[in-house]
C-alpha cells in the first residue's frame, strides 16, 4: 500500500503519517530551502512544495539520480513549479552538492531529506555531504531507517548509516522529534546539530 499516496495526482513515497510529521516540521522551522534527494515520480517534491506555499516562504531543491524527463514536466508545467528546482545526478556526488550549495547561498535552518539511494555507504556520503548545509535549526531527516527491521537490510540500511554519521559528528544528535511518538519510517532519522552550551 505505500507505492499508493498520491499528492495532487502525482505518487508520493511516504507514508501519509510521515507527510504529517514533515508538514510539522515544515511548520516549525520555516525553512528559506528545502532539499530532497530522491524524486521518484514528483509527488514529495510537489507536497514540499505545496507546503512552503501555506507556509509563505521555502523553495524546495529536489534531486534525483536519473530523472524522467516526464516527470519533470509535470512538475515544471504546475503553478507551484515555481519553487521547485530539479537537479539530476548523484545526490552525494561533489559537483552536484557544490551546485545544491551555491543555490542555497551557504549554511542555513534548512530542512535536507534525504530518500534516494538507501545503501549504508550511500546515506552516509549524503549525510557528510549536506550536513554542513545545516545550522541553527536545521533538521536532516532520513528516511526508511526503518529497513534495519527487514532481515534481508540487516546488514546496509539508512539506520547504520546513521549510527556512523552520530559517532563521527558529535554535535550532532536524534531530535526530540524523533521520539515524539509518530508512527513513522524514519524512526531515529531526524537530526539535528546540539544547542549551543549555555554560557
Amino acid at each position: 500500500l505505500w507505492m499508493y499516496p498520491r499528492w495532487l495526482g502525482l505518487p508520493v513515497l511516504q507514508t501519509p503519517e510521515d507527510l504529517v510529521l514533515l508538514q510539522m516540521l515544515m511548520a516549525e522551522l520555516r525553512p528559506r530551502f528545502v532539499i530532497e534527494t530522491g524524486r521518484f515520480r514528483g509527488g514529495g517534491a510537489l507536497f514540499l512544495a505545496s507546503m512552503c506555499e501555506l507556509l509563505g516562504v521555502g523553495q524546495v531543491i529536489s534531486l534525483e539520480l536519473r530523472g524522467d524527463p516526464a516527470v519533470r514536466a509535470a512538475l515544471e508545467a504546475h503553478a507551484l513549479g515555481r519553487r521547485i528546482t530539479l537537479l539530476d545526478g548523484d545526490s552525494a556526488a561533489p559537483e552536484l552538492v557544490a551546485r545544491v550549495a551555491e543555490l542555497v547561498g551557504g549554511s542555513g535552518p534548512h530542512l535536507v531529506i534525504l530518500d534516494s539511494d538507501h545503501a549504508r555507504a550511500h546515506v552516509r556520503a549524503e549525510l557528510a555531504a549536506y550536513a554542513p548545509l545545516c545550522s541553527g535549526t536545521g533538521k536532516l531527516v532520513v528516511c526508511d531507517t526503518s529497513m534495519s527491521l527487514c532481515a534481508r537490510f540487516a546488514d546496509d540500511n539508512p539506520h547504520q548509516a546513521v549510527r556512523d554519521f552520530l559517532s563521527a559528528q558529535p554535535e550532532w544528535r536524534i531530535s526530540p522529534w524523533a521520539a515524539a511518538g509518530f508512527v513513522t519510517c524514519a524512526e531515529d532519522g531526524i537530526l539535528e546539530r546540539l544547542p549551543p552550551a549555555a554560557e
